[in-house]
């Protein structure tokens, strides 16, 4: 194999796969990535056995043919070079590769091509596209409440499902949950509910925030994601999703309305005076506005309070997560946002009226 690619346009395809191909593998060739040239193409693949990236760049094709590379050696050393283009060739034999960025030259080590592994596909039984962009704001919007205890290995991911004429996008880690719907697109009415693991929603919010069309291939074991020049396979979390709808209150008897920046400032202020991340804040909720409190055995105690709210119903004390709270709200984008509460130990719904498609759900912490 003999190829000239343009640097940046072969960085540009290494980046993601640097993000999933280990640096320090148990198995040396899932340090490498596999390179196929052709037709005025090479094609760049990675893996960590239960993900595979795909990507493409434009290349000169002097001598057509594949090899393996360790990706984080090549990665390092095209980002130091200065060079605008590079140049990759196979020597006789197979086991070296030359790669040569201007006066700057390394000489690499190849792995058989034959022992590079993928991932076995299979068809898949519901297809369907729609711009990159529409599809990662559901995903992003639930993101945060994906669990990451493995020991709930099935709660570490996005819950995708068709329901009621919508695909709802689900993640709770049981303190809070968030759903996104969008209308379903055209092909997905046959989708079967999935779970797609955490590892791979980092990677979809970064290669769907693009300018061009997705495309989805499902089964009930794999999901293939390609937009633009990637493509990402990925196993799915195989268990059941619990049914979250059990635990979205039907009601609420008790109505706050506040920005979301002023009750995000609040909640950090005086969540300051703790070094324990996720530290209790309680709420002191009536007509005068929000009363913010939390204590800390080593330094004290803290309180701040809020004005400019509007509120409906019975005053209430209820506490939560500081951690979740501010997770929370960092991802709310409305001017304005309503709490819709009952009782202090019963499930808030967080609503944002500029967001009718997504619900956020916190459950409270005991009030001391």
């Amino acid at each position: 194999m003999k190829i000239t690619v343009e640097k940046s346009a072969l960085l540009a395809a290494l980046t993601p796969l640097a993000r999933i191909v280990a640096r320090k593998p148990n198995v040396p060739i899932l340090g490498n990535i596999l390179m196929q040239a052709a037709d005025g193409k090479l094609t760049v693949i990675g893996t960590d056995q239960d993900r595979e990236v795909y990507t493409d760049a434009p290349a000169e094709v002097t001598i057509a043919g594949e090899v393996t590379l360790p990706c984080h050696t090549l990665f390092d050393f095209l980002r130091k070079v200065d060079s605008g283009s590079v140049s990759i060739e196979v020597e006789d034999g197979g086991g070296r590769a030359k790669v040569v960025a201007g006066r700057a030259r390394v000489t690499l080590h190849t792995l058989p091509t034959a022992d590079f592994p993928n991932i076995a596909e299979s068809a898949a039984t519901s297809t369907f596209s729609m711009p990159a962009r529409d599809l990662r704001r559901p995903i992003e919007r639930v993101a945060y409440a994906q669990s990451q205890e493995e020991t709930r290995y099935y709660l570490c991911g996005v819950h995708v499902h068709v329901a009621d004429g919508d695909l709802a996008f689900v993640a709770t880690d049981g303190h809070r949950l968030g759903r996104s719907t969008i209308p379903v697109p055209n092909g997905a009415e046959t989708l079967p509910p999935i779970i797609l693991p955490s590892e791979t929603v980092a990677e979809l919010l970064k290669i769907l925030d693009v300018e061009a069309e997705a495309t989805v291939e499902v089964n009930d074991r794999m999901a293939r994601f390609t937009a633009g020049p990637v493509t990402i396979v990925s196993k799915l979390v195989d268990g059941t999703y619990p049914d979250y709808r059990r635990v979205i209150p039907s009601g609420h008897d008790r109505t706050l309305k506040v920005c979301p920046k002023d009750l995000l400032g609040a909640v950090e202020r005086v969540a300051t005076i703790t070094s324990e991340r996720g530290s209790r804040v309680t709420l002191t909720i009536g007509e005068d506005g929000v009363g913010l409190a939390t204590r800390s055995p080593e330094a004290g105690d803290s309180s701040d309070h809020l004005e400019a709210v509007e509120f409906e119903g019975d005053p209430i004390k209820i506490a939560f997560n500081s951690k979740y709270v501010t997770n929370l709200l960092s991802a709310i984008e409305g001017e304005v946002v309503e709490w819709r509460m009952t009782d202090p130990g019963a499930p808030v719904v967080i609503h944002d009226p500029s967001e009718i498609q997504t619900l956020r759900l916190l459950m409270p912490m005991g009030v001391q």
